[in-house]
């Protein structure tokens, strides 16, 4: 997932890997928050590859997935 000009966002193909700074700026939280959701056992499931930290896309399209509330259930 990257963002391009006017805000649009590319997301890669299934089976692909996006850093913590890609993920903290597509949803505009700090790396600092999915640290601390990494500690706790929050937020979408990542791998460490040569010690990075990476975010599986399907992941995080399913983090997405299950996070998302319509208008008659947030009540």
């Amino acid at each position: 997932m990257q963002r391009k000009p006017g805000n649009q966002i590319q997301i890669r193909p299934p089976g692909s890997f996006i850093s913590e700074a890609t993920l903290s700026e597509h949803w505009d939280i700090s790396k600092r928050t999915l640290q601390r959701w990494r500690k706790s056992g929050e937020g979408p499931p990542y791998v460490l590859i040569g010690g990075s930290v990476r975010y599986r896309v399907e992941d995080v399209r399913s983090y997405e997935n299950r996070m998302r509330r319509n208008a008659e259930s947030s009540q």
